[in-house]
């Protein structure tokens, strides 16, 4: 016979053992500190995006501790809006044709910082909260809307149009 525990009464019966999986345990990352965050962060790509997706993360997260990423990043009252357009010739006009070297020593740099698109701000979080960047800066591999995405460096150097290869990118 096992002891009773103190706070049960005599003759009353033990709350019932929890069946099925254990609950999830959910972590509040928002007072998280940046080591900390990098131990979470910083594991195996097959932990962070495991073969099959944890059936206990909701629609569209991989793992438990993307979904809690990504409810830090809600939560966290940091407003994402989308980037202002700024073309070249605007800047030069305001600040001088001095400026046009710092603009264009990249190339490709200057086309970035004019183009305009759609800007999600769901996915922007999603982007965040489920990035995976290799240690060795070959690729970064990202879910949005429940897919996941895998982008090489060179491609990534092709869109950016930035030619060397000695940049790492991530």
């Amino acid at each position: 016979m096992q002891p009773r525990p103190e706070a049960q009464r005599r003759g009353s019966r033990a709350p019932p053992r929890h069946r099925g999986p254990p609950p999830v345990q959910r972590l509040d990352l928002r007072a998280a500190t940046a080591h900390q965050v990098q131990q979470l962060c910083f594991i195996e790509f097959e932990q962070w995006f495991p073969p099959r997706r944890n059936e206990r993360a909701s629609q569209g997260f991989y793992t438990v501790l993307q979904e809690d990423f990504y409810t830090a990043f809600a939560l966290s009252g940091v407003a994402l809006r989308s980037h202002r357009v700024c073309h070249i010739r605007d800047i030069v006009a305001a600040a001088g044709e001095q400026i046009r070297p710092y603009l264009t020593y990249l190339p490709g740099l200057a086309d970035l910082m004019g183009r305009s698109g759609s800007y999600v701000a769901e996915w922007v979080r999603q982007f965040y909260a489920s990035l995976w960047i290799d240690p060795g800066h070959r690729f970064i591999h990202f879910a949005v809307g429940g897919r996941d995405h895998r982008l090489y460096g060179n491609r990534a150097r092709e869109i950016l149009m930035v030619p060397d290869d000695s940049i790492k990118l991530h």
